[in-house]
């Protein structure tokens, strides 16, 4: 299976009852391919965005990511040490 296989049979999986379209996939299979993998192609992390993103189709593959990157700093922020 070539990478773009695996990232359209990951982001497929079920997501309440729902699905990320084909299309959407194949429309933006590189942004795809980039989120797997920031996502490490965890299970865990894969549902919750499949679920994210059926809930808001409008919302492009990259601009999940910028958004998860963004509170990914957010919380590496608020866990730095006061004091420094």
């Amino acid at each position: 299976m070539t990478l773009g296989g695996l990232t359209r049979h990951i982001l497929r999986s079920k997501a309440n009852g729902r699905v990320v379209s084909q299309k959407r996939i194949d429309e933006e299979l590189e942004a795809a391919k980039a989120l797997c993998e920031w996502l490490g192609y965890l299970p865990l992390g894969l549902e919750l965005v499949g679920r994210y993103l059926s809930e808001h189709p409008t919302f492009s593959l990259a601009r999940v990511q910028e958004e998860l990157e963004g509170k990914r700093l957010e919380a590496q922020a608020l866990c730095q040490d006061k004091g420094t």
